[in-house]
């Protein structure tokens, strides 16, 4: 695992690593430049048994990013290894997981069969543009979870979020790099009011300028 400097979580725990574009948030991935920086594998999953260990090798209660460099719930994964991945989250309770994935079916298929909601695993999709958000917030919302985010980065259009009174967490923010497209500020902030309404956190990434930066006080019960 690594100290990360994503103002959102202590740790990035890369279990499985490498993936593959499925929409338009993906053009310019930060996770596919670095992979192809360092050598690492890209345009499929690769799962690391060796790194499973790592989560119960920290003590002090953190936030684990979990495959910042790939997405859990990518096709071509085996049922059996997200288990694997769920299993040792399950044992480490100490820790959040926050899990984000733009394969929102397949996590709702795999956590319903998976046979119990941790309570220590938040569950996330991303939602870069309008059409994406309502494809992917309805089947978080169906997902059991003890807690569903979203998050609206990089934010490539205003976007509004369907059902956001029955999310527990917004991030949105800006793409970055030097090939970054366009994130308007009042997009943010119209999203931003719109969490404010309804009573959702809502997490600002934007490096300055920010408006809040708020978490989920508490967990919800499944419905």
């Amino acid at each position: 695992m690594n100290k990360t400097k994503i103002e959102w979580c202590d740790y990035t725990w890369n279990p499985v690593v490498g993936c593959s574009a499925i929409s338009a948030g993906c053009r310019n991935c930060y996770a596919k430049e670095m992979a192809l920086r360092f050598d690492f594998p890209w345009g499929f999953p690769v799962f690391m048994p060796d790194r499973l260990g790592q989560p119960g090798r920290v003590k002090t209660p953190s936030r684990i990013f979990v495959c910042s460099m790939s997405d859990l719930f990518h096709e071509n994964l085996d049922n059996r290894v997200i288990a694997r991945v769920f299993d040792v989250m399950r044992e480490n309770p100490r820790h959040t997981f926050m899990l984000l994935t733009k394969r929102a079916g397949r996590m709702r298929s795999f956590v319903r069969g998976y046979g119990s909601v941790l309570p220590n695993v938040w569950l996330g999709v991303t939602a870069e543009n309008q059409h994406i958000a309502n494809h992917r917030i309805p089947i978080l919302i169906d997902t059991p979870a003890a807690v569903r985010f979203a998050s609206v980065e990089p934010m490539l259009e205003a976007v509004y979020l369907p059902s956001i009174s029955r999310l527990d967490w917004v991030i949105a923010g800006p793409e970055t790099g030097s090939r970054a497209r366009q994130c308007k500020d009042r997009w943010i902030s119209w999203l931003a009011a719109d969490c404010e309404i309804f009573g959702v956190p809502f997490f600002d990434k934007r490096k300055q300028d920010w408006l809040r930066r708020e978490w989920p006080v508490q967990n919800r019960d499944d419905e």
